[in-house]
């Protein structure tokens, strides 16, 4: 395989199912000049049925994939994948395996996009593992300023 430039080198994303799709429209509508490469795990849908570990071997695997094909950045836009196992790639994984890479989490900026400034209420629609995790809640809790209600529904 040919070394690409670090700037020609694609961002990988990936869901276990289809709703990942949104985020790839947004990613390919602000960065039109970026390749993409994206990953639906059709072979294991839903995450939200699956434990912990069983999830974190199919995120390890995709992102291994992922970045078998050059990717200069992963994005989890899966939501279970992002409450269950972000944390633990970005902080064991990719640093042992793929020091010089980065892994994005789908909550973190999901929950920045808010608009803080007036009182907004929230809906998340998810797998019952991702709203157990409460993830959205606390990253709310830490980002937000008490302005935002967040329903979740499993």
């Amino acid at each position: 395989m040919t070394r690409k430039n670090k700037h020609q080198r694609p961002i990988g994303i990936f869901d276990s199912g289809v709703g990942g799709l949104s985020v790839l429209r947004e990613v390919k509508r602000q960065y039109p000049s970026e390749d993409l490469i994206y990953l639906a795990d059709q072979a294991h849908v839903p995450y939200g049925e699956k434990s912990r570990e069983e999830v974190l071997r199919y995120a390890e695997g995709i992102v291994r994939y992922l970045l078998g094909r050059e990717s200069k950045l992963i994005i989890l836009a899966c939501n279970t994948a992002s409450a269950e196992t972000a944390r633990r790639l970005q902080n064991e994984f990719i640093p042992a395996e793929y020091p010089n890479k980065k892994i994005l989490g789908i909550i973190v900026p999901t929950i920045e996009s808010l608009e803080f400034d007036v009182p907004t209420k929230v809906s998340l629609i998810a797998t019952k593992r991702t709203v157990e995790s409460d993830k959205y809640q606390l990253e709310l809790d830490h980002k937000g300023n008490g302005n935002t209600t967040l329903t979740q529904i499993a």
